[in-house]
């Protein structure tokens, strides 16, 4: 998103140089606070609002904004409240900004379209969107900021020039970490759950103690495994079965991150800050997981997370994912 807006500063500043917007003029103060009358911004919004438009929520994202560009979906719903909730771009969206498109621009300005997470439309949203993205007409650009391009259709993508924006560096996570108080089993969650991306990371922040939790119950869940008890089994999968969906989600992508470090260390990847949790370190656990097999670990972890996404019994999932990944770990 940092990205976008610089990207559609750059294009409506009157004296850009080769590499930046010169930030001086009225067009790049307007930018700054959000009020340059050719900037569009659609974002997704609770699934069930499918009769309002982006327009009822645009105080409120740039708000979120504001607080932090590097946004992230769950940010995104902790200020509109609806945290366990899903999102959705709806096809009135996609009207208006037809609408807007057919409006005469200001003055001889770029107008920009800036669609934040277009992987949440609906077939009917993109559909509408299709001819617009082709054809978006005389200075007009569009730009889809995706956390998901997997998951964006075919038919969006084939429409766009595709830009891989690079994880941040040491350097940056460096300078964020020198501005929190944080320990070194903190730094190491944090850089699990954020894989690069410092929007990611805040958000890691904004729930310290949820994560706290989550990493207990990833270190009960690695000895259930390792001791192959199906009582324990049983009794782990009973009470993780009680998290809400999102965060079972968030739990499984957080064991999905730890086991892919572990892949890493076990190639002599030393630059890397090895997950530790209390008594719990995943150097000394390394030896009991079958790094050979971590590809058919990892796809158990992600039929996991699908089958959690569909709605499905948690209970039965998580026993089902347990006796499965027991062939993965534990002494031979």
């Amino acid at each position: 998103m940092a990205l976008a807006l610089a990207q559609a500063k750059m294009l409506a500043c009157d004296e850009p140089n080769t590499k930046d917007s010169c930030g001086e003029c009225l067009s790049c103060k307007q930018f700054e606070s959000f009020n340059y009358a050719g900037l569009n911004l659609s974002f997704p919004v609770e699934k069930k609002s499918v009769d309002i438009t982006c327009a009822s929520f645009h105080k409120q994202f740039i708000d979120a904004l504001s607080e932090t560009i590097f946004l992230t979906e769950n940010i995104w719903k902790n200020s509109i409240n609806i945290e366990n909730k899903q999102l959705l771009i709806p096809v009135k969206e996609a009207s208006d900004i037809i609408h807007k498109l057919s409006l005469k621009g200001y003055g001889n300005k770029p107008r920009v379209f800036i669609i934040w997470q277009p992987e949440a439309m609906n077939t009917q949203t993109a559909n509408k969107l299709l001819k617009s993205l082709e054809e978006p007409g005389t200075n007009t650009y569009f730009m889809l900021v995706s956390h998901n391009p997997n998951r964006l259709l075919p038919t969006i993508k084939s429409r766009c020039i595709v830009v891989n924006v690079p994880s941040s560096n040491k350097e940056e996570f460096r300078a964020f970490f020198n501005s929190h108080n944080l320990n070194s089993e903190q730094i190491s969650r944090v850089l699990l759950s954020s894989r690069g991306s410092i929007g990611k990371a805040i958000e890691e922040l904004q729930q310290i103690e949820q994560n706290e939790k989550v990493a207990d119950l990833f270190v009960a869940w690695a000895r259930v495994l390792y001791a192959k008890n199906f009582a324990e089994i049983l009794s782990w999968s009973e009470n993780a079965s009680a998290l809400k969906r999102e965060q079972l989600k968030h739990f499984l992508l957080f064991a999905t991150n730890v086991f892919q470090q572990s892949f890493s260390l076990s190639i002599a990847k030393k630059d890397l800050l090895p997950f530790k949790h209390k008594d719990f370190d995943i150097t000394r656990f390394l030896p009991f997981i079958k790094t050979h097999e971590m590809s058919s670990l990892l796809d158990t972890l992600e039929e996991c997370r699908a089958h959690v996404e569909r709605n499905g019994n948690s209970k039965i999932i998580l026993l089902d994912t347990t006796l499965r990944l027991s062939k993965y770990i534990g002494k031979a």
